[in-house]
C-alpha cells in the first residue's frame, strides 16, 4: 500500500505549504488561502478564504491556475485564478493577494459567473481564532458609519454576534489592535464552534436574505478584504517553535465516558466479525428505527440479535412523525422481544431537534415500561441545531447531539483543528443540559446526510464515493483524529460516545466477505488503525481521564488514562512530519509501542500486527519522557506504576 495512502487515504501528495511574511506578520499559503497569520507565536487571523457553496450549501472545490508568487524582504504580492465547476455551476475568480512592511494584507477577488445556476453563498470570509478572541470586546462599523462595541463569546453563540458589518477592530495587545475592512457586499459573524470549527468566521451575505438565489450567466462578483494592525508593534520574537511537548494536569480528572458504536449501514455482520466487535469492549451498540416505516420491527430484531452475540446493550435512535401511535407501537414490539436496551434517544422525522410535543408525550409512556432505560432528546445532527432549538431537557434523562469535522472544509489541517473545538462544544452542551449527561451520538469523519440540503442531492457518479464515505477511515490519521476526538470530549466530561460503524468503509474494518473497491483502499478483512486506538482505550473502561495540555495541539496531542496501579498515555502525530515528543511530568520506568506506517509495514492486517516490535522500554530522565514520533503515528505509553 503507498505511503500516503496509509498516511491519509489518498494516493496524492498533500497540498504545498509556502511561508509569506509582511512586516511582523507570518502565514501559510495554502491552496488559494491564507492560514495562521501570527505575530510571533500568537495567532491573530486563522484563515483568509474564498469560498462558492451550491444551493445545498456543498463547497465547490476550486481548481487553481496560473500562480505566481513574489516576495520582497518584508511583503508579498500573490496571483492566481480559480474555476469553479460543478453540475450546473461554473464560476471562474480571479485573486490578488498583498502583504507589505507594515503587516498590511489585502486579499481581492473578481469574479464571473460563466453559466446560471443557484447558490447559497459566493465569497471572501476571514476565520477568527477562539484562543486570542474569546471574550474580547470588537468594535463594528456597520456600512452607514455607525459604530457598535459587541465581544466575540465565550460560551457558544446559537446565532450571529456581530452583523451588518463593513470593518471589525479587535485588540491584540494592550495597545495593539487589529483591524479588518470589507467590501463587496454586507457581512456578518457566527460562531463555528457550533458546527465544532475552532473559529469565528466573517462571511458575506447576511443569512436573513432569502437563499439559494439564481446567479445569471455574465455576473460580477468583486470583494476585497484587508487586515491591519493599528498601534504600537510589540517587540516582536521570532515564533519559538513550540509544538512538541504535552504536560499532564495535576488534578481535575473525568471519568472515562461509556464508549458505543454504531450499526453498519453496509454489510451485515458475520459471526466472525461480531467476535471482532466483541473483542474490544464497546459499552453499548446504536440502531436507528424510522418508526414512520414498516421495517423498523425487523431492524429492531436484528440489531437485538447482533447486541446479544456481542454483549452489547442496545442504544435505539427513534424517529418519528406520530408521538402516540408510533410510541404504542415500539413499546409493544419491544415488550414481545425483549431487546437489551442501554438508552433511547427521541427525534421527529421533519425537526432538528425533537420537538416539545414528542417529549411530553412519548417519554412518560417509556419510562413507565422500562424504567432502567436512559431516555434523551436533543438533535440528530449538530450542535447548533441543539444550541438553536433548545427542547425542555427536564422530562429526559440526557441532552444529545451528532459531531462530524467536515460541515465547512476537508482537508487534514481544518479536521484537525476541529478537535480543541470539540471541548468547547461538550461544555456548552453541559450548560444546556442542566447537570443532566450529555450523550454524542455518533462521531463521524463525514456528515451521514445532508439535513440543510434545499433541494434533492445529486446522484453519486462513477469514480465517487457516497458522501458519508471518508477514505480517511482506514488510515493512520483517522486514528490520531479518533484519539483527538475521544481525548476532547472526555475530558470535558461526556456522559457517552457513540463512534463510527461496526464495519464497512464507514466502520472499523472490512469485512471478509467484502468485495474490493479501488476508491476506498483495504482488502477484505482489514482492519483499520483507529481499531487499535478504541482496542487501548477501552482496555482501560471506567478509568480517570487525568487532562492534558499540548503546546501545539495542531501537531500532536495526548490522552491521558489511569487506573489503579497502572496509567497509560496515548500519543497523536497529526502531520506529515518525524516529531519528537516531551512528555511531563513522568516517573519511573516506560513502556512504549509504535502504530506507524513502518510498524504496520505497508499493511493492514489483524490488530496483533499492527505494532510489529516489542515494546521499548524507557527510562525517564528527570520528569520527562522523550517519544520519537513518525508521521500521523500513535504512540501507546504504560505504566504499571505513576
Amino acid at each position: 500500500m503507498p505511503q500516503p495512502v496509509l498516511y491519509y487515504g489518498d494516493p496524492n501528495p498533500l497540498p504545498e505549504q509556502r511561508l509569506l511574511k509582511a512586516g511582523p506578520l507570518r502565514m501559510v499559503l495554502e491552496k488559494g488561502a491564507l492560514r495562521y497569520l501570527k505575530l510571533g507565536d500568537a495567532e491573530v487571523v486563522r484563515m483568509i478564504c474564498s469560498a462558492v457553496r451550491d444551493h445545498n450549501w456543498i463547497t465547490v472545490e476550486p481548481v487553481i491556475s496560473g500562480e505566481e508568487i513574489t516576495e520582497s524582504e518584508n511583503g508579498f504580492e500573490v496571483s492566481f485564478a480559480c474555476a469553479y465547476r460543478q453540475d450546473d455551476i461554473h464560476f471562474r475568480a480571479a485573486y490578488r493577494i498583498t502583504g507589505d512592511y507594515q503587516g498590511t494584507v489585502t486579499f481581492r477577488m473578481d469574479g464571473e459567473a460563466l453559466s446560471t445556476f443557484r447558490k447559497n453563498r459566493i465569497g471572501l470570509c476571514v476565520l477568527h481564532p477562539i484562543t486570542g478572541c474569546a471574550g474580547k470586546p470588537c468594535e463594528i462599523t456597520s456600512p452607514d458609519g455607525a459604530v457598535t462595541t459587541a465581544y466575540f463569546p465565550e460560551i457558544i453563540s446559537p446565532h450571529q454576534p456581530f452583523e451588518n458589518i463593513r470593518a471589525m477592530r479587535w485588540p491584540v495587545t494592550e495597545n495593539l489592535f487589529a483591524r479588518l475592512t470589507f467590501s463587496g457586499d454586507v457581512f456578518e459573524t457566527e460562531d463555528q464552534r457550533n458546527w465544532t470549527d475552532a473559529s469565528y468566521k466573517t462571511y458575506c451575505t447576511p443569512l436573513a436574505l432569502p437563499f439559494p438565489v439564481v446567479v445569471q450567466r455574465g455576473e460580477r462578483i468583486r470583494q476585497s478584504v484587508t487586515f491591519g494592525l493599528e498601534g504600537p508593534l510589540p517587540e516582536i520574537t521570532p515564533a519559538s517553535g513550540a509544538g512538541n511537548r504535552l504536560t499532564i494536569a495535576a488534578g481535575g480528572s473525568t471519568r472515562l465516558p461509556a464508549i458505543g458504536v454504531g450499526r453498519s449501514g453496509e454489510v451485515e455482520l458475520g459471526e466472525e466479525d461480531q467476535l471482532r466487535v466483541k473483542g474490544l469492549g464497546f459499552s453499548h451498540y446504536r440502531a436507528d428505527l424510522r418508526l414512520y416505516e414498516p421495517g423498523w420491527p425487523e431492524i429492531l430484531r436484528q440489531a437485538a440479535e447482533e447486541a446479544t452475540t456481542m454483549n452489547l446493550r442496545l442504544e435505539l435512535a427513534l424517529h418519528f412523525t406520530d408521538s402516540d401511535g408510533q410510541t404504542d407501537q415500539f413499546i409493544t414490539g419491544c415488550l414481545l422481544l425483549q431487546p437489551p436496551l442501554y438508552a433511547l434517544m427521541l427525534f421527529g422525522k421533519d425537526t432538528k431537534a425533537t420537538p416539545g410535543e414528542l417529549i411530553f408525550s412519548a417519554v412518560p409512556k417509556l419510562r413507565n415500561n422500562f424504567p432502567g432505560v436512559k431516555i434523551g432528546v436533543g438533535t440528530d445532527i449538530y450542535f447548533t441545531e441543539l444550541n438553536r432549538n433548545r427542547p425542555p431537557a427536564t422530562p429526559a434523562d440526557f441532552l444529545t447531539f451528532s459531531l462530524n469535522p467536515q460541515v465547512h472544509a476537508s482537508d487534514n489541517a481544518s479536521l484537525t483543528e476541529t478537535l480543541a473545538a470539540q471541548g468547547d462544544v461538550l461544555e456548552s452542551a453541559r450548560q444546556l443540559a442542566a447537570g443532566k449527561p450529555v450523550h454524542v451520538s455518533p462521531v463521524t469523519l463525514r456528515r451521514r446526510f445532508n439535513a440543510d440540503a434545499t433541494g434533492p442531492e445529486p446522484p453519486v457518479l462513477p469514480g465517487q464515493l457516497p458522501p458519508p464515505v471518508d477514505v480517511r477511515q482506514m488510515s493512520l490519521y483517522g486514528a490520531a483524529w479518533t484519539l483527538g476526538s475521544l481525548k476532547y470530549l472526555a475530558e470535558a466530561g461526556a456522559g457517552s460516545i457513540t463512534c463510527y460503524e461496526t464495519a464497512g468503509r464507514r466502520g472499523l474494518f472490512l469485512p471478509a466477505t467484502s468485495q474490493p473497491d479501488e476508491l476506498f483502499p483495504g482488502r477484505p478483512g482489514a482492519v483499520f488503525p483507529m481499531f487499535a486506538v478504541f482496542k487501548e482505550v477501552l482496555a482501560y473502561a471506567g478509568a480517570e481521564v487525568v487532562p492534558c495540555k499540548s503546546d501545539g495541539p495542531l501537531v500532536l496531542d495526548g490522552l491521558v488514562l489511569r487506573q489503579e496501579g497502572g496509567q497509560k498515555i496515548l500519543l497523536a502525530n497529526f502531520t506529515s512530519q518525524t516529531v519528537s515528543v516531551q512528555v511531563q511530568p513522568v516517573t519511573g520506568r516506560a513502556k512504549v509501542r509504535h502504530l506507524n506506517a513502518e510498524t504496520i509495514g505497508g499493511k493492514l492486517d489483524w490488530p496483533a500486527d499492527f505494532y510489529g516490535k516489542p515494546a521499548e522500554e524507557l527510562e525517564v530522565q528527570g520528569d520527562t519522557l522523550e517519544i520519537r514520533m513518525l508521521p500521523y503515528g500513535i504512540g501507546v505509553v504504560d505504566q504499571e506504576r505513576w
